[in-house]
């Protein structure tokens, strides 16, 4: 919050607002007033003195409360000072009957209306108390006179700060509304910026959910597609028997595609890790003549389904480029759990590289794991093949 809406009083205004215009203006008024009142009492030959005094007690102060120029404490000081000084000045002379102290009623109002909490409740009993004590001492007054002026001031600090807290207080909602408000766009914003990423995290999801299941039965279709074109010519039953084998393979891949664009649930994640990593594998061997070797250390591991997801997910692109990339011919997978750290590993016997690029795919991998706090490690050379190792923690 800023300072004026901290401090909550004149002394943080930076503008000048109609309260401001209204005291002022009423500041004279009662100047002009007390002064018109004390002039008619003066003799004529302090008349002039009387009115520069007076000008000089008015507008001193004034000079720190203009507009842009509000410095209440100033003002305060050098009103109390100057203005009773005067009101004294003016007792000097002047008989007991005129009402002389009445020229400080409308200061008080303004200084107190000027003061914040800390300050009424030290200059409060100072103006209440001490004045009427004052004049009463130089005026030599009677103790009616000090209980009648202790009344009067009372109410008139009474007033101006009660009106100050009031418009204070009007300041404090308005800011506070502003505050509100501009929370209120803050929160909009933030809606609307949450809205455009989670949209963006989706798309990029069913991006990396196409690539993998349309990628992975491609690439699986394709080598078996090969394959049977080789049957064709040795073996031509063998070769038909592949190809219904495929086409039910491929339908079954075209339904899991449909599933993914339309968000639908997997049942194959309701199955264990274990036996959807064998049955993965399996499908893989069996369509791209691949021998695939899975070791598991668990049983029955209990994971969430957005574990399996991953795994599932990074299983298929890893055996896709261990064939479509490397030309595997044999692929060893491994799932361990230890030390409440769940890894699966995939070593295959392709070409590899010594300086792999990163492509779509294990990008997409890798963004997979890392949501899920997990990490990968790519060990890949052309004399030893490619090995993945795709680490997640799990709560143990």
């Amino acid at each position: 919050m800023s300072a004026r809406g901290t401090m909550m009083d004149l002394h943080a205004r930076r503008h000048w607002s109609w309260t401001d215009w209204f005291f002022s203006a009423l500041r004279l008024i009662s100047v002009l007033m007390s002064v018109t009142y004390l002039y008619g009492y003066t003799p004529a030959e302090q008349r002039g003195l009387v009115m520069t005094i007076a000008l000089f007690a008015y507008a001193v102060p004034q000079t720190f409360y203009l507009p842009g120029h509000i410095r209440p404490r100033l003002f305060i000081t050098t009103e109390i000072i100057l203005s009773v000084g005067f009101t004294i000045y003016m007792m000097s002379f002047l008989s007991h009957d005129v009402n002389t102290v009445s020229y400080l009623y409308m200061p008080a109002i303004i200084i107190c209306y000027l003061s914040s909490k800390k300050l009424f409740l030290s200059l409060a009993p100072f103006i209440i108390f001490g004045f009427p004590i004052l004049f009463q001492a130089v005026g030599n007054h009677d103790a009616d006179y000090v209980v009648s002026q202790v009344s009067n001031f009372a109410l008139f600090c009474a007033i101006g700060y009660g009106f100050g807290v009031f418009l204070r207080q009007k300041d404090q909602l308005s800011d506070s509304l502003h505050e509100i408000e501009e929370k209120n766009e803050q929160l909009e914003q933030y809606i609307h910026q949450v809205e455009r990423i989670t949209l963006l995290e989706e798309r990029n999801r069913m991006s990396r959910e196409l690539h993998d299941t349309v990628g992975h039965s491609l690439t699986a279709s394709i080598v078996a597609m090969e394959a049977i074109q080789r049957l064709m010519d040795r073996d031509a039953e063998a070769a038909k028997k592949r190809l219904g084998e495929l086409i039910a393979f491929n339908r079954k891949n075209l339904e899991q595609i449909r599933q993914t664009v339309h968000e639908m649930a997997m049942n194959e994640l309701k199955w264990p890790l274990e036996e959807l990593i064998q049955r993965t594998a399996e499908e893989f061997s069996e369509q791209t003549e691949t021998k695939v070797f899975v070791e598991t250390t668990t049983d029955q591991l209990i994971v969430t389904e957005a574990t399996k997801l991953a795994l599932l997910r990074c299983l298929q692109e890893t055996l896709t480029n261990a064939k479509k990339h490397g030309g595997a011919s044999e692929i060893k997978i491994l799932l361990d759990y230890k030390n409440e750290q769940l890894t699966l590993t995939v070593q295959d016997n392709g070409i590899g590289s010594d300086d792999m690029k990163e492509g779509y795919g294990i990008q997409g991998m890798k963004e997979r794991v890392q949501a899920l706090r997990g990490s990968i490690q790519i060990d890949s050379s052309s004399s030893k093949g490619t090995a993945i190792s795709i680490g997640i923690p799990l709560e143990g």
